[in-house]
């Protein structure tokens, strides 16, 4: 797998049978910026991320695809909107898309898989958010995913 000419620090990737998390290694990546446990990291606080560590973003990632997504369309929301789906920064000035960057982060409103990986992570790392976010997730019939859709919800 070719990564090196990316921006990106760390990935998921997922091979035949086999889901690696890995970890770009160069000279230049200062990993201190993205492998955080603060709270108030620069990107948190800009709302691009929802949370400071990127390996827990991509572990986002793994969770939501072993549940049963493809990291694309991924359930029956996209039947009507496949191109919506797909891609949220295509769709401008949309009512969801400003309620994903107010609740979750700007990077998690690029698309539905980043929405979930962000959604995911930051509930992860201890966040809680709206039942109108969750709703978003996708409705995999996963145990683990449904405990940590709940382990996300707000309270009323």
């Amino acid at each position: 797998v070719e990564i090196r000419r990316t921006k990106a620090v760390a990935f998921y990737i997922h091979i035949k049978n086999h889901s690696i998390i890995a970890l770009k290694c160069d000279q230049k990546t200062k990993y201190d910026e993205y492998m955080s446990d603060d709270p108030e990291h620069k990107c948190v606080l800009k709302k691009w991320w929802s949370q400071p560590n990127v390996v827990l973003h991509e572990l986002g990632h793994a969770i939501a695809d072993q549940a049963g997504g493809d990291n694309g369309c991924r359930d029956p929301r996209c039947t009507e909107l496949k191109k919506y789906c797909r891609d949220l920064g295509t769709v401008k000035n949309t009512q969801t898309k400003k309620l994903i960057q107010e609740y979750v982060s700007k990077y998690g409103a690029t698309k539905w898989c980043e929405f979930d990986a962000e959604v995911i992570s930051g509930i992860l790392y201890g966040k809680k958010y709206p039942k109108e976010i969750i709703d978003l997730l996708p409705n995999f019939p996963d145990e683990r995913f449904i405990k940590i859709k709940k382990q996300g919800t707000r309270e009323a």
